[in-house]
């Protein structure tokens, strides 16, 4: 590992530390981080941005770079040849964060097979009966996660494998990565993420869950919110009024560029409020000190805008015909201006999922 790295990576830890809740040690994630990367030749061919990027998603959702129980650093390919590291919570993560939260006091998640002896009914005594054979199991029928709750009772979530493919086949990555080579943890996190969704009251553990959709492609088309995240508006357009608000749709890709990394400081970020039939709506606009505009219908990415006015910040964006559309947002000035596209899983990458 080349020193300039290791220092670049130490150099971005006081940004780390902005989002990073208080339980989580940045000096220890970092140390993970790179120790990963040296015992990968995979994470060795990323590029320092994305994995920088990678060491930001494990300081805003509080986890750690150590696979099972934290989060994957996982090497893709990406449309242009170019290696990077993406952020993939481990579904145990996920439940180690709901613990955080105290809204559970402890979860897991396994598999039945057509060999095992199980039984599961709902209602007013809800239970889960499941003893897994020890040869012979056959093929797996369902997945479930069970959650004990701080009074002792217990949420049960069941998905047969119906409902897992249903939700594999909204997915971008349904015939490559993971759900071809690692199915039965895939078919586990997903009854996780759906059990937990009750539960995901903690920031850390919503955007965990969001940066995993984003990982593996799902489209949550059918689950969008009141107003979908329209693309950003030219800064000589006008926000409609709240009754004028057109009703959401989802963003064209025809005619849009690739997305780019930027490093810019806003001078003024704009806030414009509204209701339409689908609910409300808010649109957050800065202007930038490069003379562009960005905008985002996403409160998270807006409120960071807000909160940082006058200091550097790392925009992704998306150049629409319409104007930039923020995608994502990384506190600091990691590097130059680069071109991201979204990733392809390289075929000789091991998945640890």
């Amino acid at each position: 590992m080349s020193d300039d790295f290791k220092s670049l990576v130490v150099s971005a830890e006081s940004k780390l530390r902005e989002v990073a809740p208080q339980w989580l040690s940045v000096e220890r994630l970092t140390r993970l981080a790179l120790a990963a990367r040296s015992r990968n030749p995979g994470l060795m061919e990323c590029t320092a941005e994305s994995f920088l990027l990678f060491c930001m998603r494990c300081a805003e959702t509080g986890l750690e770079p150590i696979g099972a129980g934290g989060a994957w650093p996982v090497p893709f390919r990406n449309k242009n040849g170019t290696k990077e590291v993406i952020f993939i919570p481990d579904w145990r993560g996920l439940i180690s964060l709901a613990k955080r939260s105290e809204q559970i006091k402890h979860a897991y998640g396994d598999v039945i097979h057509e060999g095992d002896e199980w039984d599961y009914q709902k209602g007013d005594d809800p239970r889960l009966m499941h003893k897994p054979a020890l040869t012979n199991r056959g093929k797996m029928i369902a997945a479930y996660m069970i959650a004990v709750l701080p009074d002792d009772s217990k949420h049960i979530e069941v998905m047969s494998v119906d409902e897992i493919n249903s939700i594999r086949g909204r997915s971008k990555a349904a015939t490559t990565g993971p759900w071809v080579t690692d199915y039965e943890a895939m078919a586990i996190k997903t009854v996780v993420k759906r059990g937990l969704k009750p539960f995901a009251t903690s920031p850390q553990l919503q955007t965990a869950i969001e940066y995993d959709n984003r990982a593996v492609g799902l489209d949550l088309a059918s689950e969008r919110p009141p107003v979908a995240m329209p693309k950003a508006i030219a800064a000589t357009a006008k926000v409609p009024e709240a009754d004028s608000q057109p009703d959401a749709q989802e963003p064209e890709s025809e005619g849009t560029s690739v997305a780019n990394l930027v490093v810019v400081a806003f001078d003024s970020v704009e806030i414009k409020k509204g209701t339409n039939k689908r609910g409300p709506w808010k649109l957050y606009k800065g202007r930038a000190d490069d003379g562009n505009y960005y905008s985002t219908f996403d409160s998270r990415l807006g409120e960071t805008m807000k909160a940082a006015e006058g200091q550097p910040l790392t925009v992704k964006y998306e150049q629409t015909e319409k104007g930039r559309n923020v995608l994502d947002i990384i506190l600091g000035a990691l590097s130059a201006e680069a071109q991201v596209s979204k990733p392809e899983q390289d075929a000789d990458d091991d998945l640890p999922w």
